[in-house]
């Protein structure tokens, strides 16, 4: 198995980028802001196709031993993994057919991975593609958040490369942080921009700092450390947050377009 990395330390702040395109997520910021609530999502949900598709890497020998090999990964899918395979899979490895098999045997991953919601985080609020593509083109919000506390100080680096990770015919068995490594923090070099950390759910009955109530984590308090507003954010949101980060005594910063260079600038507001 690959994509296994060392945990780096946490920046001293992280941020969430947040879209205010409608009222319903202009909710979501100001919960977070208030009460910590952050969403949690699957990653079988996000808009990268690539996101979670580990490599299954399969036996090698002569076909028989191929067609046991399979055979016995499937019941222990089944039985370690608790996840139910699809009635081709056994016909597809019993007639030779394994690399139909593979695929069927990736979406049985993915299965079990849509079950480990996470919360993405980035380590620089100053990327112009995060506002554009995460804050409604820099109409929305970045929220602050405490490198400092838990779950936060120890948020999980992603691993980026050119290559799917690789899992061989044991994940079934592997310990949980090393298969979290393989399945949901590797991503394609192309996002190295993003310096993104990730919050990943506790699973095995993991103790967590995080209060679940379906997919929506309640953060600790001090959590939440002030707040950046798109450069083209509405007047109306621009007020309507900044009013709710005052009444927390949260600092705020307007982020607006540098008159000389590619970059942003990020000025701090008075209440």
């Amino acid at each position: 198995m690959t994509g296994h990395h060392v945990r780096a330390a946490v920046p001293r702040r992280l941020y969430k980028f947040m879209p205010c395109d409608k009222p319903e997520r202009v909710s979501f910021v100001r919960d977070l802001l208030t009460h910590g609530r952050l969403k949690y999502t699957a990653v079988t949900k996000f808009n990268d196709p690539f996101e979670a598709r580990p490599h299954l890497k399969m036996p090698g020998g002569t076909a028989d031993e191929q067609r046991a090999a399979l055979l016995q990964h499937i019941e222990e899918v089944q039985r370690t993994a608790g996840v139910p395979t699809p009635p081709a899979l056994r016909a597809y490895v019993e007639s030779g057919q394994f690399e139909e098999a593979r695929e069927l045997l990736q979406e049985a991953i993915r299965t079990v991975l849509s079950l480990v919601p996470v919360a993405c985080l980035a380590g620089t609020r100053s990327s112009i593609l995060m506002w554009s593509l995460y804050a409604d083109s820099h109409k929305g919000a970045c929220v602050h958040l405490s490198g400092r506390i838990e779950p936060l100080r120890t948020a999980w680096p992603i691993n980026y490369c050119d290559d799917y990770p690789v899992l061989g015919l044991s994940w079934p068995s592997t310990e949980s942080t090393a298969f979290t490594d393989v399945c949901i923090l590797t991503k394609a070099t192309h996002w190295r921009h993003e310096q993104e950390y990730r919050l990943v759910s506790p699973v095995g009955g993991q103790v967590s700092e995080v209060n679940f109530v379906g997919e929506i984590g309640t953060l600790p308090t001090g959590s939440v450390t002030g707040i950046t507003l798109g450069a083209l954010m509405s007047r109306e949101i621009a007020a309507e947050l900044t009013e709710v980060a005052a009444a927390h005594g949260l600092p705020v910063w307007r982020a607006g377009r540098s008159d000389n260079a590619y970059r942003l600038r990020f000025p701090r507001n008075r209440h």
